[in-house]
């Protein structure tokens, strides 16, 4: 298992994921995934939850990453995060950029199906 990212480097990917969300030059892609889908609909969660959460996330939110994606043909890395989005509900998060194509996409969003260990929470 490869060692975690530094603070400095969760930091600046999450600057990355806020102007993506926010620049209109940059597009958001949200992946329908049954485990995603299911969480939205059982806690009334729209696309523009999961952006509001995806700009709130913090480096102590921070879980593992980047991990090279080897299962898609759109290269690059994820990031993966846990936050709870729900009073007493813990959501996973993963994440990928790709800067060339100016697009963040969210692969995750759902409720947890494990525990959560953040190396930066303190």
């Amino acid at each position: 298992m490869s060692s975690p990212a530094t603070k400095e480097e969760v930091a600046n990917f999450l600057k990355r994921v806020e102007k993506a969300i926010n620049d209109p030059d940059w597009k958001f892609q949200f992946i329908p995934r049954d485990k995603n889908l299911n969480s939205l609909n059982k806690y009334g969660l729209s696309i523009k939850h999961i952006k509001f959460s995806l700009k709130r996330l913090e480096v102590r939110d921070y879980y593992r990453g980047p991990t090279k994606d080897r299962s898609s043909n759109f290269s690059g890395d994820f990031w993966e995060f846990g936050k709870e989005i729900i009073e007493g509900v813990e959501f996973y998060i993963k994440l990928k950029i790709k800067g060339k194509h100016l697009l963040c996409k969210c692969l995750s969003f759902h409720e947890a199906e494990y525990k959560i260990n953040y190396p930066y929470k303190e």
